[in-house]
């Protein structure tokens, strides 16, 4: 098989409801490589170490909220241009996201066929 088709993209989660992170890796694993963190004063060092291709980060977190964590990404010079996805269940969630520089917005409760197009979509991903 072509070395091409056999590499899998890797998708690092943060949320801190290991409910909904124990759902979204099962979900999307045999997809991508999956990175799962709960706590997200880890995320910057995992971005740094493990270089995914998209994050999909949820944006009511304790300690460092996901609108933080994505303007924290946009300030970084060599995370800048990392595709991110943000979820939540708040009315003004999209609003948030996208002026702290989300790439794209999924309300909560979403479905996950919705949720991995946009992840392949986003990741530049082709479906088979």
């Amino acid at each position: 098989m072509n070395e091409i088709y056999m590499h899998k993209k890797t998708l690092l989660i943060c949320d801190d409801d290991q409910d909904i992170l124990d759902v979204l890796e099962l979900a999307f694993k045999s997809h991508f490589h999956t990175i799962c963190e709960a706590d997200s004063l880890k995320v910057m060092d995992l971005l740094r170490t493990n270089r995914p291709d998209i994050v999909l980060v949820d944006l009511w977190m304790p300690f460092l909220s996901g609108d933080q964590l994505i303007r924290s990404i946009r300030r970084d010079e060599d995370l800048k241009e990392l595709r991110v996805i943000a979820i939540s269940a708040s009315q003004t969630g999209k609003k948030v996201a996208l002026t702290a520089g989300a790439d794209s917005f999924i309300a909560k409760p979403f479905d996950l066929d919705e949720l991995l197009m946009e992840i392949r979509s986003l990741s530049g991903e082709t479906v088979a």
